[in-house]
């Protein structure tokens, strides 16, 4: 993070270093730098690419500007990019995850609804290391994420049409989620580290690598630091 949210997270943008181990994310030329919290829609936001984008953002509100984007819709393209690697599979032979490959966003939400409520438990993976990382690691994830999507619809909905009905814990998970301070997003990652954490643990020795949720303290040196107020 640290002040920049790179709003176009996709398969291309990312590399890998031999020497190190890690990932590396790279093109910028999209990012936009965010000093504080004060994130605001500006109705010029129509960046990424759209097999990895955010649910949320592949709408008609987001390309008409009227969408805040959060660090959270760059965390969920890293979420997509597993699962288009892991069951696409480098030959490109799943044709079903394929059509996500589209220029038109509303049939990419579309795909990726199907993909979510008919196809992620039952898919077939054809490569056998990606089928341990994805039936270990992936379908934990994407549990868990729908089910973020179905409690935010719903809640979302009471807020439209009967808010009266809801509770003082159903508005803090909807501030939680939509909020655009740093502090959501952390959490937002830190659920999700999480389940990736728990699913690692069951699989045991299956799956030959190590993860290590990032600490507070690391967490705290990715942030952006405060912006700085200009006096008169």
């Amino acid at each position: 993070m640290k002040g920049f949210e790179h709003t176009d997270i996709s398969i291309d943008h990312l590399l890998y270093d031999p020497i190190t181990r890690k990932g590396v994310l790279n093109v910028f030329d999209l990012a936009r730098i965010r000093l504080d919290d004060n994130n605001q829609a500006t109705g010029q936001e129509r960046t990424g690419t759209i097999p990895f984008m955010a649910m949320d953002l592949l709408s008609r509100e987001y390309f008409r500007g009227e969408i805040v984007r959060l660090y959270r819709h760059d965390f969920e393209s890293f979420l997509w990019i597993l699962a288009y690697r892991l069951l696409r599979g480098a030959s490109g032979q799943n044709t079903d995850v394929g059509k996500w490959n589209t220029g038109n966003y509303i049939d990419c939400r579309f795909a990726k609804s199907d993909f979510l409520t008919t196809q992620m438990e039952t898919r077939q993976v054809l490569d056998d290391d990606n089928a341990r990382v994805w039936k270990s690691v992936g379908v934990g994830l994407f549990r868990w994420f729908d089910e973020k999507l179905h409690v935010m619809g719903r809640l979302r909905g009471l807020k439209d049409q009967e808010p009266e009905e809801l509770s003082w814990s159903d508005l803090e998970e909807i501030n939680r989620w939509d909020d655009p301070s740093n502090q959501s997003s952390t959490q937002v990652l830190k659920d999700a580290e999480g389940v990736i954490a728990t699913r690692l643990a069951k699989a045991g020795s299956s799956i030959p690598f190590k993860f290590q949720p990032l600490s507070d303290e690391e967490l705290q040196r990715h942030l952006p630091s405060p912006s700085t107020p200009i006096h008169p």
